[in-house]
């Protein structure tokens, strides 16, 4: 679905999950020192990344992943289902909501480049335990002690300490929000009706959660106590979190590529403000006006007065969990202490905007289902039927037509075009070379995220792994491990070029044309020294038989 960026990054570790049925290490990138992704810790996401390698056991590392991401609507609509439903929904409005949920812009807009951010399936579960926190049976504790309640496990209990476990598993950041606002929602409920066994709640999921982040990153963990961190790799800055922070404008102004003209154009204008941010905060009309309704009810039980009863109390917990959300995650909020206390590898807080809008489905459907209650009472079962009727297909209308776009349909056959003239050129290669045989790349292209090389992406090296799997690339080896090669190689001459590559047992060499000012013509003539180049189709690609290594 994308071949460019991130995206080619995760077709990397899928082609590696599929190869090696891990992807920590490999032989066949960055050659001759291999690729190690310890320093890109992945290891949070250890549960995507099984389902990625299940479904690499099938099919082609491309498919695999564009199955993953088709696959995570049905699973982010299943789990919102099952979560409204316990939070009281009708099942007719718990369906319309997790629909709308799956299909919140966040999804579309992240797509298989940022792919498991755009795996969100264990979001509505962790807000049913933040909401379970703050119920008046929190999991784990009993009443025994004023200070230490102690340990209730309870069938309750054990589901939500695998719940907790699946959390820490499924993507830092989720779990990352998912311990905070679950202290959070202790923390507020405790000094609300003035016993500490909210606050353990909240505290010992926290726990697992972190513990089992932990477990996963162990490998990762193990390795920096072993070679010393690597400062090159993912230096995150205390000031980032003002860049990917969250503006709480784009969670109501329309996405840029909206159907309509001067939507889109409001849209864009609120998101070219003073502070870059990434797209995908947009809630959409009818969620958006869900969220409003949580945060209203809140507001109102805390200057009414008098507790809400029953649904209500979850629209208003629900709500008042979004405003704490809203005040950390924002652009110079609390996560900006947080990153002075130390947390700046979680740098895109605008990501807590997928959060905020479950909490948005809730004040929607749960609302929803308290006024159709109401109608049935005051009104009759057929006036009723008929006001779900209308009230569903108006919701699924307008947020069908208001959350998606045309754009989110991508461009598949550009797309396509690119990847058949890649596979065509690099398993050509493969299908010429012994196996294992070592290919140098002109331009040397620093990874991760050292910064793209004239029109190159940024991980555009990795192509030649991703379609001739079974021959050794350079592209890949990790910045701040290895010795860097010569800086100015590609201004040698043809044969000096050649002697040192043999040296290093590489046996061809690949230019990238897009890595040059001049689209590579200097270069190539200088090479054309040592043979006639082969071209792909497209022209972008040439690549040079030096014969065998001589190291």
């Amino acid at each position: 679905m994308e071949y460019e960026g991130d995206a080619t990054f995760y077709l990397m570790v899928t082609r590696e999950l599929k190869e090696t049925g891990g992807y920590l290490t490999t032989s066949h990138m960055g050659y001759p020192f291999g690729q190690q992704l310890y320093d890109l810790p992945q290891g949070v996401d250890h549960l995507n990344l099984l389902i990625l390698r299940i479904l690499a056991w099938f099919c082609a590392p491309a498919t695999a992943m564009n199955l993953f991401f088709l696959l995570g609507f049905a699973a982010v609509a299943g789990t919102s289902h099952y979560a409204l439903r316990r939070l009281g929904a009708r099942a007719s409005f718990a369906a319309a909501g997790s629909l709308l949920y799956a299909f919140l812009p966040y999804h579309m807009l992240r797509g298989t480049a940022h792919l498991l951010l755009s795996s969100y399936a264990l979001v509505p579960i962790s807000v049913l335990f933040m909401l379970a926190v703050m119920g008046d049976e929190p999991p784990f504790v009993g009443h025994r002690l004023r200070w230490w309640p102690g340990l209730r496990l309870d069938r309750q209990a054990w589901w939500v300490l695998a719940g907790c476990a699946g959390i820490g598993s499924a993507g830092s950041y989720y779990a990352v929000f998912f311990g905070y606002l679950a202290v959070a929602a202790g923390v507020v409920t405790s000094l609300a009706r003035r016993h500490w066994r909210h606050l353990w709640s909240g505290l010992i999921a926290a726990t697992i959660t972190l513990a089992a982040m932990v477990l996963n990153t162990l490998p990762t963990i193990l390795y920096w106590r072993r070679e010393g961190t690597n400062p090159r790799v993912f230096s995150r800055l205390v000031q980032e979190t003002e860049q990917y922070g969250l503006r709480i404008q784009q969670l109501f102004m329309p996405r840029l590529d909206h159907r309509i003209g001067k939507l889109a154009r409001a849209g864009f204008r609120a998101f070219a403000g003073p502070i870059y941010s990434e797209q995908g905060s947009y809630l959409g009309v009818v969620v958006g006006i869900g969220f409003i309704v949580a945060v209203v009810a809140a507001l109102a039980n805390a200057v009414g007065g008098s507790s809400p009863r029953g649904r209500m109390t979850t629209i208003s917990n629900a709500g008042l969990l979004g405003i704490v959300a809203m005040i950390t995650a924002t652009i110079s909020g609390l996560s900006y202490l947080l990153a002075l206390g130390g947390l700046t590898m979680i740098r895109g807080w605008n990501r807590m905007s997928i959060v905020i809008g479950f909490f948005g489905v809730i004040g929607l459907v749960v609302g929803l289902s308290i006024l159709a209650d109401r109608v049935r009472l005051r009104r009759n079962a057929k006036v009723e039927r008929r006001a779900v009727a209308v009230a569903l297909v108006t919701v699924l209308a307008i947020g069908a037509f208001d959350q998606t776009s045309p754009n989110d349909g991508r461009s598949a056959a550009a797309v396509r075009a690119v990847w058949d003239n890649d596979a065509a050129f690099f398993s050509g290669i493969e299908a010429t070379l012994p196996r294992g045989s070592a290919v140098y790349q002109f331009p040397e292209s620093p990874f991760p995220e050292g910064g793209s090389v004239g029109r190159t992406g940024l991980y555009d090296g990795a192509r030649g792994y991703l379609h001739a799997p079974k021959l050794k690339w350079s592209f890949g080896a990790v910045l701040g491990r290895h010795l860097d090669r010569p800086a100015d190689l590609a201004s040698w001459d043809a044969n000096r070029i050649a002697d040192y590559l043999h040296e290093q047992g590489f046996r061809a060499i690949v230019v990238d044309r897009y890595g040059y000012a001049d689209s590579g013509v200097e270069l190539v003539d200088r090479l054309s020294a040592l043979g006639s180049p082969t071209q792909s189709a497209d022209g972008r690609y040439l690549w040079f038989d030096i014969g065998p290594p001589t190291g």
